[in-house]
């Protein structure tokens, strides 16, 4: 047995325990909460939200603009949603539900579904029980409506419907045997429809529950699809869920306040493990574990120092937990003492592995994490996670996000994406500084330069020495002159062949980070294959092949 608690028009009832003066007046809410700062003419454009029984005598319906609801009553009250107000109206309804069972279901704003199974039977009690639930609700200046039925989506509807059964006025009771004659006349617009569901119904000429009960059930999740099953099943009356029920929220904390200021990691540690223990007892005594720890000290002079930590494999195990902390306090500094400690465990379910036979997976997360946190207070958060290629065409630019060991990385469904595109080379960390002549420059080198010059403009060069990975792309526009000697360092020496330039720039609208690079592949004479790139006028080696 369930029965339904609903507060027609919540949000305007709720204004009238504000404002009492207007309860027989024509208002309309507006669907813009209060204290909103809109200008008179916006505000004319809000939608009506609900109406009050006066205000439907001048024709006034939900939808209707702002002003065109007034245009209809010149001395029409417009309101704005009170958020507050609805909160208490909830708050209400709600006690009052725990007063008659311990097991009820916040549905939504204005309705509450309780669970009457072992309270009483809906032969023998259901009306009595319908009019003690009525009259606690009506103590607080509300206007319920009662519905009582045997599955929940059932008593929502009687609530909803006791205005369209006659001699129900405000207590609608269905029993199995009379539902399906109840339900047929009632209006489809009672269930809960979109918008688009209900032009959809009105196009096809469904105007009560009996009519769109006689459409196939399986013709028309086919055509509409899952969600028209659960709107068929209201209409029939046989829908079965289950309630959410509303449980308080249980804090897993604990909280010390020292007589004497802690300076040490030794005592903290101490104290925190005292801490744990209680806390993991209760997580344990309601079979849950934890997935987060928010930890937060209190320091001398008033300041605080807070920190959550994840938890890679939930858990309730005290040495693990206690281990992460004293992990993490062990870099710790701290302005001032300590003067109190509170600890709080988010929980969770405890969750369920099953490794595969021939896949090597992560025994023991948490004693990873604790193994990584260590590697990162070691290195620094800034050089530790894993690197991820940053949205840009420059070289080498990534950044460094946080290692999960629970996921993997993605293989490019693309398999053009695992080609290689470039001619692969090994990389010099850093890049080597050298000089570099170029054609047109006046050094001591002309005859040599004019050989090689003349040479490489005939296109001889590559094809003599046998260089044929150098092929890429078109030669490098005549205003950009190639390299031709190489002047210093361990790289000196004649360029015999020369691919290039590739040229990449970005971030040209930010002058602090903007880049840009001129590649070239180059054949030396020694045999060797290197990418030489200049930046700023600058010439480096970057690789070599």
């Amino acid at each position: 047995m369930f029965a339904a608690i609903h507060i027609p028009r919540p949000a305007l009832q709720a204004l009238f325990i504000e404002k009492p003066g207007m309860r027989y007046q024509p208002v309309v809410v507006l669907d813009e909460a209060e204290k909103t700062t809109t200008s008179k003419r916006d505000r004319g454009k809000l939608r009506v939200l609900e109406i009050s029984a006066e205000a439907e005598e001048f024709g006034i319906h939900r939808g209707m603009t702002a002003v065109q609801a007034q245009a209809r009553c010149d001395y029409l009250e417009l309101l704005n949603r009170s958020p507050r107000a609805e909160t208490d109206l909830t708050e209400t309804l709600l006690d009052c539900a725990g007063d008659f069972t311990p097991d009820f279901e916040d549905t939504e704003c204005g309705t509450c579904i309780l669970d009457l199974g072992g309270v009483a039977a809906i032969d023998r009690d259901a009306l009595r029980i319908s009019r003690q639930i009525h009259e606690r609700i009506s103590d607080h200046q509300f206007f319920p409506r009662i519905g009582m039925a045997t599955n929940p989506d059932l008593a929502a509807l009687a609530a909803r419907a006791c205005r369209y059964v006659a001699g129900a006025e405000e207590i609608l009771v269905i029993r199995d045997q009379d539902r399906e004659q109840i339900l047929s006349p009632l209006p489809v617009g009672l269930l809960d429809l979109t918008p688009e569901m209900s032009d959809l119904f009105d196009l096809w000429g469904l105007r009560n529950l009996g009519e769109l009960a006689r459409l196939s059930r399986a013709d028309l999740v086919e055509r509409l699809g899952a969600e028209s099953a659960v709107l068929w099943d209201q209409a029939c009356g046989t829908s079965r869920r289950l309630l959410r029920l509303v449980r308080p929220v249980a804090e897993y904390s604990g909280t010390i306040e020292l007589e004497y200021e802690i300076t040490t990691t030794e005592p903290l540690v101490f104290l925190l493990r005292r801490l744990l223990d209680t806390i993991a007892a209760r997580l344990r005594s309601a079979w849950l574990v934890a997935a987060r720890l928010s930890l937060r000290l209190d320091l001398a002079g008033g300041n605080r120092y807070q920190r959550v930590f994840r938890i890679p494999e939930p858990c309730a195990d005290v040495d693990m937990l206690t281990g992460m902390l004293a992990v993490h306090l062990e870099d710790f500094e701290a302005r001032s003492p300590v003067t109190g400690i509170t600890l709080q465990a988010i929980p969770t379910r405890a969750g369920k592995h099953q490794f595969d036979l021939f896949a090597a997976g992560v025994k023991d997360p948490n004693r990873l994490s604790e193994t990584l946190a260590r590697v990162e207070a070691l290195l620094g958060s800034e050089r530790f996670g894993v690197p991820r290629l940053r949205p840009t065409h420059h070289p080498d630019s990534f950044e460094m996000r946080p290692f999960h060991p629970g996921k993997e990385p993605v293989c490019p469904e693309d398999e053009t994406l695992l080609i290689m595109k470039q001619l692969p080379m090994r990389r010099y960390r850093p890049r080597r500084h050298v000089l570099v002549q170029c054609e047109g420059d006046s050094t001591g080198y002309s005859p040599a330069f004019n050989r090689v010059q003349s040479r490489t403009q005939q296109g001889t060069v590559g094809d003599s020495t046998g260089y044929s990975a150098l092929k890429k792309t078109p030669p490098a526009p005549a205003q950009q002159t190639a390299p031709l000697v190489i002047l210093s360092g361990d790289f000196k020496g004649r360029i015999v062949d020369t691919r290039g330039p590739y040229s990449a720039s970005g971030s040209w609208w930010e002058k602090r980070i903007y880049w840009r690079r001129e590649e070239w592949d180059v054949a030396h004479e020694n045999g060797r294959i290197y990418r030489l790139v200049k930046e700023k006028g600058e010439w480096f080696v970057e690789a070599v092949g």
